[in-house]
């Protein structure tokens, strides 16, 4: 089971209110009545209904709340949490929260994988939480550090320093590792540029759902040589990390496989689809190549999205359909090897897939064909190019 590691932070200008949070953070875990208790001293009008709704639904989608440990700093309030594959939607859900009790209050909250580097930042911004994803060490850490980095720090301390680019400054060692990776890194981004691209980011929030702003996801980057414009939510999960094909920083797994047969690709594509019958991310990536090529085609408004397929891309959309408030199912798949060659088989897969649209909250239906490129890496069985295509996508009534 993966496990999320985040911390939330909480300040409030009146001291009664701030102390008041102080409370809130410590009693997480503890008896419900004290938690509504601390709620309806920081919002007497509304406290009781928001912790109570809080509660309720925490207890269905995560389980109970402990925080490995809660501290002050820099004037802050601080938590941090390890939680389950859902926890960077309880990260987000708890700085909603925070807001909720009272807007006039800074919240906000940094989480991270334990197998790869990716992160999710939350913050209450223009009266909503935004959130945003990155993946340090795939040639983008420049951008990452103009943008994400750089809103999500603004206003605190210089001492805060979230983030695996941040905790790299103080590590020579590590910036050495990762030294080779950097080398398509993009230029700085001017002081225009990052107000552009605040906007943009705060625009994007207001038009998301308001019953679900910690599953907004990420948003297509503004520059010349990304993708200016990509809407819906699985728009905005892939056009953010465009930017070509994964590094060496990718730890490849085993598939299981080591043969180029009809036999052996025919089992191997079986426990690919498998996968996505149980939500089985593990299984999915593991048949996928760190230097996957390929083009992926979306429908979004009626008109069609093209990106690039990457290891990258592909691995955040995976974790993304898998999550449990995705809802994803596959109603049915058809597939075929397409063709056999001296050193590589190609498979084509038709498939009709249902999933709940983060953003809209409707449950959306797409037919889609994929065509796999599979070849023997360094010995082991992996899809090395692949292009898929979404035919139709409607609304299911």
């Amino acid at each position: 089971m993966a496990e999320l590691h985040s911390n939330l932070y909480v300040k409030h200008a009146d001291p009664k209110i701030h102390a008041l949070f102080q409370q809130l953070f410590s009693a997480l875990g503890q008896s419900p009545e004290l938690l509504v208790d601390i709620a309806e001293q920081i919002n007497v009008d509304d406290g009781q209904g928001i912790m109570t709704t809080f509660l309720e639904s925490a207890a269905k989608e995560y389980g109970e709340i402990y925080p490995e440990s809660v501290w002050a700093t820099q004037g802050y309030h601080a938590m941090h949490l390890v939680s389950g594959s859902s926890g960077d939607y309880l990260t987000g859900a708890l700085v909603k929260l925070f807001a909720d009790l009272d807007p006039s209050c800074e919240s906000l909250g940094w989480g991270c994988g334990d197998d790869d580097p990716w992160e999710f930042w939350f913050k209450w911004d223009a009266e909503r939480v935004i959130r945003k994803d990155d993946q340090p060490y795939e040639g983008d850490d420049q951008r990452i550090k103009d943008t994400i980095y750089r809103w999500w720090h603004e206003g605190l301390p210089e001492e805060f320093l979230e983030g695996f680019l941040n905790n790299d400054e103080d590590d020579e060692e590590d910036e050495e590792d990762f030294e080779d990776e950097d080398e398509s890194d993009s230029e700085p981004m001017t002081e225009a540029e990052y107000q552009n691209w605040v906007s943009h980011l705060r625009g994007h929030a207001r038009k998301s759902a308001p019953d679900d702003q910690v599953a907004q996801g990420l948003e297509s980057p503004i520059s010349g040589d990304d993708v200016k414009e990509a809407l819906g939510a699985l728009g905005d999960i892939f056009g953010s990390i465009f930017g070509g094909q994964s590094t060496s920083s990718e730890t490849e797994t085993s598939s299981g496989y080591n043969q180029l047969d009809k036999d052996t690709v025919s089992q191997a594509q079986s426990e690919y689809l498998a996968g996505f019958d149980q939500l089985d991310a593990p299984t999915i990536l593991k048949f996928v190549s760190p230097k996957l090529t390929g083009q992926i085609e979306m429908i979004e408004d009626d008109q069609t999205l093209t990106l690039p397929s990457s290891y990258a891309m592909y691995k955040m959309g995976v974790n993304m359909m898998v999550k449990p408030k995705m809802q994803m199912k596959q109603l049915s798949n058809q597939w075929e090897i397409a063709s056999i060659e001296e050193n590589a088989i190609t498979t084509r897969i038709e498939s009709v897939v249902q999933y709940v649209d983060p953003e809209q909250k409707v449950l959306i239906k797409t037919a889609n064909l994929e065509v796999f490129t599979w070849k023997l890496i360094e010995g082991e069985l992996k899809i090395t190019d692949m292009h898929s295509k979404e035919l139709s996508k409607e609304v299911v009534n």
